[in-house]
Parts: C-alpha cells; sequence; structure tokens
C-alpha cells in the first residue's frame, strides 16, 4: 500500500520549509526491485525508460513528481494544510505542563519565546527517537556505536522521550533500533545498501572471512547479526563481498549497473582485485577464511540451496532477487573477477524504543498506571512489535493508527 506520485510544488511556500525526499524522483516504492535490475533485464530496462518519461514530462509540465516516502509526506502535509491545521516550526517542546494530577498542556520555544501552549482533552506527543543523540545511544546501545551512522533526520534527538520520562512515562525496548544496513563512501552521502545486499553474486562476511547471516532477512534482523558476530570477532565494518557480474547487471547505490566505476577504487570507496587473496588482503580479511566461505558458498548455489542461513527461502527473501538467476533467484556464485568488496555498517532509520503507552495510546508508568492527559504515537514510543521488525512502514503506519487512537481517545 503506498502513495500515489505527488507533485511538491502543489506545497508552494511550504515546499521550502521541507526536506527533499531521501529518496527523490518520480519512482514508486513498488517499483523499486524491478528497478534495480535495469541491467540484467529487459523488464527492468523498461521501467527505468518510463521513470526517465515521468522525469521528462514533469520538467516540462512543471511539476515536482516524487514517489516513495516524498509522494506520502507531501500529501499528508497537503491535506493538513487544506484542512486550516495552523503548523508551527521553530517550536521546540521543553517540557510539559503538570497541574491537577494530569497533563494541561506544553511548554515551548516558538522562534526563541518561552510559550505555553494549554490543553484541555491532552497532549499528544507524535516524534521520532533519539538516533541523534549520542549521549542516549551510548547508555542504552551496544558499541560500537556513531550518530553518524543513521539515516533520520537532524531532529531525531530523543529529548521527548527524556521529557516523558520525567514525568513519570516508563520506557521499553530502549536497546531496539531500526538497522538499514549502509555503504558509507568517505566524502561522499552515505547510501542504503540493502538492494545490493540482496543480489545474487555477493555475500557478507565478517574480518575472519565468514559470513553470519542470512543477507536478505529483514534489515532489521541483518543490523542485530552484525552486532551479535562483532560481540565475538571484528565485524564492524562487515565486508560485502562480490564478482563482477553483481557490478555488471545491477544498480550499486545511485551508481547504474557497468563497470566498476575508477574513482571509486581510487578514493578507496571499494576495493578491488583480480584473486580472492588480494582482495582479502585491500580488506584486511583472513584469505583462507574468506576462500573456503566461497568455496562452499558457491556449491550451495548449485542446489540453490542456503543450507547455513536459509537464502531465499521466502517471498520477502526473494524480493530483490534476479529472475533470471536459476534455481534460486537470490544465490549467485562469486567466481567472475574482477572481485570487489564494498565496507558495510549498521546504519538505521530510527531508534525503537521509548515511553511505554497501551492500546489506547494513552502513555504508562512502569507499573502500568496511565498519566491523565499524556499521550504518545511513533519512534518516541517503545516498538509495538518489541525488538522484532514486520515490513517497510511499521513505524510510520504505527504512527498514524495510534495517532488517530489518541485523537478518539482525548476525544471523548
Amino acid at each position: 500500500m503506498e502513495a500515489e506520485l505527488f507533485d511538491w510544488n502543489r506545497l508552494g511556500e511550504w515546499k521550502a520549509r521541507t526536506r527533499p525526499p531521501t529518496f527523490p524522483g518520480p519512482v514508486r516504492l513498488s517499483e523499486v526491485s524491478r528497478l534495480s535490475l535495469l541491467g540484467a533485464n529487459m523488464k527492468g530496462k523498461l521501467l527505468a525508460a518510463r521513470v526517465a518519461g515521468r522525469f521528462m514530462t514533469g520538467k516540462l509540465t512543471g511539476r515536482n513528481l516524487n514517489g516513495c516516502g516524498g509522494s506520502l509526506q507531501g500529501r499528508m502535509l497537503e491535506i493538513a494544510l487544506k484542512l486550516g491545521v495552523e503548523i508551527w516550526t521553530e517550536a521546540p517542546m521543553i517540557d510539559l505542563d503538570v497541574g491537577n494530577g494530569r497533563i494541561e498542556g506544553v511548554h515551548i520555544r516558538h522562534r526563541g519565546m518561552p510559550k505555553t501552549i494549554r490543553a484541555t482533552r491532552g497532549v499528544l506527543v507524535c516524534a521520532g527517537g533519539f538516533a541523534r543523540n549520542t549521549e542516549m545511544r551510548e547508555k542504552y546501545h551496544a558499541p560500537p556505536i556513531s550518530d553518524a551512522w543513521t539515516f533520520t533526520n537532524p531532529g531525531d534527538t530523543g529529548e521527548t522521550i527524556q521529557i516523558m520520562e520525567r514525568v513519570g512515562a516508563g520506557l521499553g525496548t530502549m536497546d531496539a533500533v531500526w538497522w538499514n544496513i549502509a555503504w558509507r563512501p568517505e566524502g561522499a552521502p552515505q547510501r542504503i545498501a540493502i538492494a545490493e545486499s540482496n543480489k545474487p553474486y555477493g555475500i557478507l562476511v565478517d574480518q575472519a572471512g565468514k559470513r553470519f547471516v542470512n543477507e536478505t532477512a529483514s534489515y532489521m534482523e541483518v543490523g542485530n547479526a552484525i552486532y551479535a558476530r562483532h560481540a565475538v570477532t571484528s565485524n564492524i565494518p562487515c565486508w560485502l563481498i562480490m564478482d563482477i557480474r553483481h557490478r555488471k547487471r545491477y544498480r550499486f547505490s545511485f551508481q547504474p549497473p557497468g563497470a566498476i566505476p575508477k574513482d571509486w577504487v581510487r578514493r578507496g570507496w571499494v576495493n578491488q582485485d583480480s584473486t580472492l587473496d588480494g582482495l582479502a588482503q585491500q580488506c584486511e580479511i583472513d584469505a583462507g577464511g574468506l576462500k573456503a566461505t566461497i568455496a562452499r558458498y558457491n556449491k550451495m548455489c548449485e542446489s540453490g540451496v542456503d543450507e547455513d542461513y536459509g537464502r531465499g527461502t521466502n517471498a520477502y527473501h526473494r524480493y530483490f532477487g534476479d529472475p533470471d538467476v536459476k534455481p534460486n533467484p537470490v544465490m549467485g556464485a562469486i567466481a567472475e573477477p574482477p572481485f570487489w568488496a564494498a565496507a558495510i555498517w549498521p546504519g538505521d532509520v530510527g531508534t525503537s524504543g521509548g515511553v511505554l503507552a497501551n492500546a489506547r495510546a494513552e502513555v504508562m508508568r512502569p507499573d502500568g498506571s496511565v498519566i491523565e492527559g499524556l499521550y504518545a504515537a511513533g519512534n518516541c514510543t517503545a516498538s509495538l512489535c518489541g525488538p522484532y521488525y514486520v515490513g517497510a512502514g511499521q513505524s510510520i503506519g504505527a504512527s498514524s493508527i495510534f495517532g488517530y487512537i489518541a485523537a478518539k481517545q482525548a476525544a471523548q
């Protein structure tokens, strides 16, 4: 379920007050998998041509078309503005206003001036987590950790969680994170590397050269596996090891299929060698471990059965697969030189721990009692599914649904 393409020019003056979409352009989320097969089959090429056509049509008609999260957020903002919702920016919450045993409003700083907003029916805090708060991450998350590895917006700093905790809110799943593995080329923006690690002709290995996870599992599961292996042996960053067919057939980051860019090698963004021994030396990976891992993996590719981690055993695993690769669309032998490798870091799209809220979105104390007049939704709350991940959109889905529930509950 996704929003239709949206013209950001429809936001008028508000367009300049929003951050550009993380995934810009007239591409639907449901098309990303097929578009990643641009160099592999005709369907990918035809889709790329259609997307290019949308882009040119938008240019000619003066529209700034965006899909994915950009289309959802842009349209929600447009609806709010049309309904006359008064939206204040530059208005951070400083504290909650507590009186008569309940939450009666919020203290804010609006454009540098302190103000108190009264709320007779209740206060709904629907905010992000603490991915950009180094102190909180070091307190709740396993090392090594860095707020530089996150893809969240700059305001994801956790103060709303701290404020609610001060008035008695209990906390839950504070050690959980929406992991989203990242390729971090020095001097350039980091990139999500999910589709890249899900393609045939590539595997993730630790510094000992060994696989440690089903690369096509949910990205939260992969992130947890990176840390679990790091507790045993060096694994941050881990390495995505590929042969040349990966580069020829699939895009990598925003680079279309083709040769390995010489500039990437020169800058040290990726390592390349004609032999696995040479590649292992460049990455400081144990060469014997890497060759043994790849020999075993290549053998399993013949049958298409991943005996170690079950890669490609369900529809979720195969989503980014290549249907022309048989018998398993996400398993291809790493056999054709030159071989290349990219360092992969445990990036994230937010933390998934926060205050405890019940089925009515009411914020609870550690003993389960309700803080009257205080509601919460979004990543500032403990995850609806605990340390697990249901699928793309889980956090914004919970934000939307429990924001709606909170509004109905307050209105009653």
